[in-house]
């Protein structure tokens, strides 16, 4: 990956950035190896000046680094949290110190579901995220502040693979309205389960697969289930009629839409090369409609244990 921040000294009582400290090189992302969360590998290249080769060393008083998005405003993706340990040090480094560290960056389900609304849905575009940091250095001159920024990327395989890695499933914003003892129900779970490939193939920008994933999904429960008949007559079935009913038009419904729009091409419209034309489909319909699938098959789910 290989991304890097530039870094600064601000000269004291200026604001203008006047001199070069070096390079912070952001070599991954990964799992932290001691601390629950991520971990962004970072590395300090000083700058070949004079006054950083110096005996002892020049040394951080503090140093913070910020993970935000990058579009304007720019919010803050989670929490770096960097020990004394953790700040890269100068060059030759002391001992119990390393130019090269882990600093642990700690996600909510609410930060992750920001990256995902802010990101670019295109398929294989990586994740883009800034690195801001702020920091004070000691040098034999003085006491400096140091500032930079700038972006780094996440490659989309290796950010879902992350996702998987910390159990991170449905944002919740999709989950609102539901209470803790509806999110605990084993239906549920289930549910968020079975639809982890719908999911993937959202953070990938594959709408029209995310779709025919989901129809794949009723198709274990019911067979055609855009046929509202078979909902009434398998998982329905036994209800009050006019619930029944009223439940098997929505859960039809919904089987129908995932059919027509995700996996079957207009039958009648052909492109120039005589080809068969795709459903208009935004990104936007396809999150709704995934969500929407994640409903109906808790539900399903809970009336087939019963």
């Amino acid at each position: 990956m290989s991304d890097e921040v530039q870094l600064y000294f601000e000269q004291s009582g200026r604001s203008n950035l006047v001199s070069n400290l070096g390079r912070l090189i952001i070599h991954s992302v990964d799992r932290h190896p001691t601390v629950e969360g991520l971990g962004l590998d970072v590395e300090l290249l000083q700058a070949e000046l004079d006054h950083l080769k110096v005996t002892p060393p020049p040394h951080w008083v503090a140093f913070h680094a910020f993970a935000e998005t990058q579009q304007r405003p720019s919010r803050l993706v989670g929490t770096m949290l960097i020990a004394e340990h953790q700040r890269p040090a100068f060059s030759p480094a002391p001992l119990n110190t390393q130019t090269r560290v882990s600093w642990p960056w700690q996600l909510t389900p609410e930060d992750i579901e920001l990256v995902e609304r802010t990101r670019s849905h295109e398929q294989g575009a990586p994740v883009w995220l800034s690195l801001r940091v702020e920091a004070i250095a000691q040098l034999e001159s003085g006491t400096f502040g140091v500032a930079g920024n700038s972006g780094f990327r996440i490659e989309i395989s290796k950010w879902q693979t992350l996702l998987k890695a910390i159990g991170f499933t449905v944002g919740p914003s999709g989950v609102v309205a539901l209470s803790s003892a509806s999110l605990d129900d084993a239906s549920w779970r289930e549910a968020e389960k079975r639809l982890e490939g719908a999911r993937e193939h959202l953070r990938e920008g594959e709408d029209y697969a995310a779709l025919e994933s989901c129809l794949g999904e009723l198709e274990h429960l019911v067979s055609r289930p855009y046929i509202i008949d078979n909902w009434k007559n398998s998982v329905l079935a036994g209800m009050a009629e006019q619930k029944r009913d009223s439940l098997a038009a929505w859960m039809g419904g919904l089987g129908t839409a995932l059919n027509r729009v995700g996996h079957h091409k207009d039958r009648k419209d052909r492109d120039e090369a005589g080809d068969l034309k795709e459903m208009p489909l935004d990104h936007w319909e396809a999150e709704l409609i995934v969500q929407s699938t994640h409903f109906a098959l808790a539900y399903a789910l809970r009336l087939r244990t019963k």
